[in-house]
């Protein structure tokens, strides 16, 4: 969808829960009310893209109604909206982010637009080595062998959770038998989401050069399950997932750049408050389709020297804190930055 019109017509339609929003403290908070010198006793009575009125009294001199009212020469509040909704788009999609912008239906009062103002963006990495609570790595399986027994093994043949910068997924077939499948791992300490909603998650990892791609596979995103949150065994070979939470194709594999993962719903219920565990294995891999070359490609590490390329989970989910009194809203504690 294009960019949302937040003019006239936005403000009038849901002018009613408008009011009640803008007179809240988490409301006067989003819509910056006191940069512009409105006091937190101003009662909002009327608010458009340009201007807000209020404190309306009634002159029983003059018989008429006086208002006080603030005009900016920018759409202040339009813009305040649109900028808002502009955030939320880079993380969730369009459609998505839109939605959160209208008031809840069936709601009434102040909470009714709490959707938007309520999310809070958090980004996770795992632990460079030495892991204290999480870790990323990898366990392969190399071997000339038929390719069902090198996918199936419960062990693998070598492993490396946490010493490198640099690894690779691979799939790859070399002549005479000879297999190799080896599996990444990512975990994530996301306990600091708490009891949180979760309303999206991108797991981000920076490519490098030295892809392969001869079969037109896909990179999987899976869950994981490694017996430790802080090192890998070759025993954790098979201790990865068979439903996909996000792909892409090899040929689309960035290797100068970060590589987004929108995480699907399966994907979203992965992750928890605690350790979230994922890992990336070839489609071959995952669909037991064998390869008749080498597929592979290389990402950046916890333990790159480079920290702004390491693996990231950007998550979007509801702060806690906010809760109803009466008609109105309350916040316990920070307000979200939006």
């Amino acid at each position: 969808m294009g960019s949302p019109n937040f003019g006239t017509g936005f403000f009038e339609r849901h002018q009613r829960k408008l009011l009640s929003f803008a007179n809240s403290r988490a409301g006067r908070w989003f819509f910056r009310l006191k940069e512009v010198g409105i006091s937190s006793d101003f009662r909002v009575m009327e608010i458009a893209p340009n201007y807000v009125s209020g404190n309306w009294r009634l002159d029983m001199e003059k018989q008429q109604v006086v208002k006080e009212t603030h005009f900016f020469v920018t759409p202040r509040f339009s813009d305040r909206m649109r900028n808002v909704y502009r955030k939320a788009s880079r993380l969730i999609p369009q459609a998505v982010a839109w939605k959160l912008m209208q008031p809840l239906a069936g709601v009434t009062g102040s909470l009714a637009f709490l959707p938007l103002l309520a999310l809070t963006t958090s980004t996770f990495y795992p632990d460079p080595n030495p892991e204290t609570t999480c870790m990323d790595g990898w366990v392969d399986f190399y071997g000339v062998a038929a390719f069902s027994v090198i996918r199936g093994a419960a062990t693998g043949t070598n492993t490396d959770g946490g010493g490198g910068g640099e690894a690779y997924v691979q799939c790859g077939y070399f002549g005479s038998g000879d297999y190799t499948i080896r599996r990444m791992f990512f975990l994530f300490d996301t306990s600091a989401i708490s009891s949180d909603t979760v309303s999206s998650g991108t797991l981000s990892l920076y490519g490098v050069a030295g892809t392969s791609n001869t079969n037109s596979y896909t990179l999987d995103i899976v869950a994981s399950s490694p017996a430790s949150n802080t090192a890998l065994t070759t025993a954790d070979y098979d201790q990865v997932g068979t439903t996909v939470f996000s792909d892409m194709a090899i040929g689309s594999w960035n290797t100068s750049a970060y590589n987004d993962f929108s995480l699907n719903a399966s994907g979203i219920a992965a992750i928890v408050n605690g350790i979230s565990k994922f890992a990336m294995r070839m489609s071959g891999d995952t669909d037991n389709s064998a390869p008749t070359g080498n597929n592979s490609a290389q990402m950046r590490l916890a333990e790159t020297a480079v920290t702004s390329n390491d693996p990231k989970l950007v998550v979007i989910h509801a702060s806690a804190g906010f809760r109803s009194m009466g008609g109105g809203v309350s916040y316990m504690g920070s307000l979200p930055s939006v």
